[in-house]
């Protein structure tokens, strides 16, 4: 019972609230602002798991989150096509949320595993938050008079399974091992969509250097975690 609790909050939190304060950000203050604070979340829940579940990384492991980090700021500033806009300073802790409240939730996580290893059912525990609490946020803030197109549907329908099948590969990663490690080689994702992207051409436009910096920053600090 007590497992299938943290799992329940682990969704609310991350992908749940999180998600939701990060689309709030780029609606508010921009895409380029807030992509600049979201690859702060991996240190936060560094910080967040030495706290809670007293692991010790090493030097070796601080100076990996910490290039992972940058090198996801970079990629994730030069690849925003939305510039910045007047920021209202109330609208700035939206972001800050959405780092704080996702950083919070791997170590809880961490915690439901180790009571109840099912990395399985914990995804589906957690997500089911999730849609709970979009349904309920969807009914209350939703137009009924924005029907959502079929081809929206498909493409909407397709990134939730490709999610899914993360969400369970990040429940396994953490069932095996520390939050410290495990966290912020997923946040290296801006590595991946930078290389990706590069099959779609016209919709990034022209490459540039910064994020070729970024992608080398990031793959600088993955080494370091593979040879720790």
């Amino acid at each position: 019972a007590t497992s299938t609790l943290l799992f329940a909050l682990s969704g609310i939190l991350a992908p749940g609230l999180a998600r939701l304060f990060f689309f709030q950000s780029i609606q508010k203050i921009g895409a380029l602002i807030t992509s600049s604070v979201m690859p702060s979340q991996p240190i936060i829940t560094a910080i967040f798991a030495v706290i809670i579940l007293s692991e010790r990384p090493s030097p070796k492991i601080w100076i990996g989150i910490i290039a992972i980090i940058i090198g996801a700021i970079i990629i994730e500033t030069s690849m925003s096509k939305n510039g910045t806009r007047e920021v209202k300073t109330p609208w700035i802790i939206l972001p800050l949320l959405g780092v704080i409240l996702g950083s919070l939730g791997d170590p809880i996580r961490k915690i439901a595993l180790n009571i109840s290893n099912e990395p399985i059912l914990g995804t589906i525990i957690a997500n089911f938050a999730s849609v709970f609490l979009y349904y309920g946020i969807y009914s209350l803030k939703i137009k009924r008079n924005r029907p959502i197109r079929f081809e929206d549907f498909k493409l909407m329908f397709t990134t939730g399974v490709v999610m899914a099948l993360a969400w369970i590969f990040t429940f396994y990663a953490l069932s095996y091992g520390e939050v410290t490690r495990v966290t912020p080689i997923i946040n290296s994702q801006p590595l991946f969509v930078y290389l990706l992207a590069q099959f779609f051409p016209k919709e990034i436009g022209e490459v540039n250097l910064r994020p070729l910096v970024g992608a080398i920053i990031i793959i600088f600090g993955l080494i370091i975690f593979l040879l720790t």
